[in-house]
């Protein structure tokens, strides 16, 4: 029987979703890091730096259920195809602001408001592309994404503005997202989930009945919310840590900012590959939530053991040179952790949500992700400045240990059938 990883390698669509994906996380990276320089070169503050985040989830507020409700009536290639352009267009207008760091924020800002149609289109189009058995697979891909434009975005920024100019960044984001809207363009023609005119229906009144079957469809069904709160619990401590990551390298690790990217980021990217391998092989037998439990429970001991090296750091039998070594293969078992963990929830969260209402159910995500992450992103920042980066991953460690072992008291207790359901099988039948 051929592979799943070739199934999919060998899926055309797929392969034309993943490689927009691709571009679209790289450029966001990459002109985080350009934004996060010149930032911090116009004020010296790390505040500036932290207002970035703010003011790119902010949006999630505003149009978090509203684009997911839009999603679902409204062709996802098309959605798909019209956000790449938009953001090709508007990452150009940061050539004209020069030093205007707050224009920086506005353009940020009206940039992620064009993500919260893309992200969500892109997750609830995803199963359509692939077949149910190759959906860990292809999320494991899409992780592989994640961690690749994490890593080259952060890595290749600082060498194109040196080699390029500062402005490099961005001429070089626009022509990959257009190339992205290429690719969402040669995807198949899709049919809205559900139809819909703005001419016959009062637009806000639908969307408000749709908000509403959307929240009481993700509490009746367990594994959604159980998926979903792991998520966004897991994505939290990941803006938590990459807030903390500058004061990490500087006052632990002892080394040049620049190489972070190397010491900690490369090999959080390779564990995160082996992880997703671990998963796609093991998904089966072992079962999404065992490897979820699994994948918290070794994050957590990781950033504890970090914590400890780190405390043995500030006494002379212990350099920081050494932890650095020890750092390496910390940081891969770390990535492996996060992929035991995102994987297995993504892909249940995709196979228990219904095709009529994923978009609606992604975009929930995507409100909450902004609900989760703002708050403790800024928080982190000043309880770092405060208490030392030391103790604060004294606290994730123990924050994601304590959600690890609530999880293993989750139960699934009850299994509604919604009506919603029983017309996806009808309509499935004929």
């Amino acid at each position: 029987m051929e592979n799943n990883f070739l199934k999919v390698l060998k899926n055309a669509n797929f392969n034309r979703l993943w490689g927009s994906q691709i571009l679209s996380v790289f450029c966001a990276y990459m002109l985080n890091f350009a934004l996060s320089y010149k930032l911090f070169t116009l004020t010296g503050k790390s505040l500036s730096v932290s207002l970035l985040y703010v003011f790119y989830y902010a949006p999630v507020y505003i149009l978090g259920f509203f684009s997911g409700v839009f999603i679902d009536h409204f062709s996802r290639r098309r959605i798909l195809l019209i956000t790449n352009i938009l953001q090709a267009i508007c990452v150009l207008f940061y050539l004209f602001i020069g030093n205007n760091f707050w224009l920086i924020y506005a353009i940020i800002f009206v940039y992620s408001m064009i993500d919260q149609f893309y992200l969500p289109a892109e997750s609830a189009y995803l199963p359509e592309l692939v077949k149910k058995e190759e959906l860990p697979v292809a999320n494991s891909f899409f992780n592989f994404a994640s961690f690749g434009g994490l890593f080259f975005g952060f890595v290749l920024g600082g060498p194109i503005m040196l080699a390029f100019g500062v402005n490099a960044p961005f001429y070089l984001a626009s022509l990959f997202l257009w190339i992205a809207a290429l690719s969402a363009f040669l995807l198949p023609q899709d049919t809205p989930p559900k139809d819909f005119h703005f001419l016959k229906q009062d637009f806000f009144v639908k969307t408000k009945e749709d908000i509403l079957e959307n929240l009481r469809f993700i509490w009746s069904r367990p594994k959604i919310y159980f998926s979903m709160l792991i998520t966004l619990f897991f994505m939290m401590i990941v803006a938590m840590m990459a807030v903390i990551l500058p004061a990490f390298g500087e006052q632990v690790l002892n080394i040049n900012l620049l190489n972070i990217s190397w010491i900690i980021i490369f090999p959080i990217a390779i564990g995160a590959i082996l992880g997703a391998i671990g998963v796609e092989k093991r998904i089966g037998s072992t079962g999404k939530r065992k490897l979820i439990g699994l994948g918290g429970l070794i994050c957590g001991l990781v950033l504890l053991a970090v914590y400890f090296l780190a405390r043995l750091g500030e006494s002379t039998l212990f350099l920081p040179e050494n932890l650095v070594v020890i750092m390496l293969p910390l940081a891969a078992v770390l990535g492996f952790g996060v992929s035991l963990v995102m994987i297995p929830a993504q892909t249940l969260l995709q196979e228990e949500t219904p095709n009529q209402i994923r978009g609606r159910v992604f975009g929930a995500q995507k409100l909450l992700q902004g609900i989760f992450l703002i708050i403790p992103t800024v928080f982190s920042a000043v309880l770092a400045d405060i208490l030392g980066v030391k103790v604060l991953l004294l606290v994730i460690g123990v924050l994601i240990l304590s959600g690890t072992f609530l999880s293993f008291f989750y139960r699934n207790n009850h299994k509604p059938v919604l009506a919603i359901e029983k017309q996806q099988e009808k309509t499935e039948k004929v």
